[in-house]
């Protein structure tokens, strides 16, 4: 089993225990999201051994964002997709961010504060 204590797994155990082809990890203290060379996205559990489920309807993805109790994704179009702890409408905000959101950073404390950066 991937992470039987709960750790973020590293590129070359997800690959050698799964047989994918994963080429981004990103982990962060309550799960981790895994990204193949397909555009497929996987999550697992970390210190909490909750496992985190990730949206069927995203489609391609290239590249992967985590906060605490939060996960965002850009797709191929450029658009930000998240879920998770909605932290004060942190979760709305990054899925009104358009394509000329190059990158971001956030987290989600509780609730109702969060806080995001992104850049454009």
């Amino acid at each position: 089993a991937i992470n039987p204590k709960g750790s973020p797994p590293l590129l070359q155990e997800l690959n050698a225990v799964t047989g994918l082809k994963v080429v981004e990890t990103s982990p962060y203290a309550n799960h981790w999201l895994a990204l193949d060379e397909e555009g497929k996205v996987y999550a697992g559990p970390a210190n909490s051994g909750e496992w985190v489920s990730v949206p069927e309807d995203l489609g391609k993805v290239v590249a992967l964002r985590v906060g605490n109790k939060l996960s965002a994704v850009r797709l191929d179009s450029g658009e930000w997709r998240a879920w998770g702890n909605t932290g004060g409408g942190v979760v709305e905000k990054i899925n009104s961010l358009g394509p000329g959101a190059h990158d971001l950073s956030m987290d989600s404390f509780d609730d109702e504060r969060a806080k995001l950066i992104w850049i454009e």
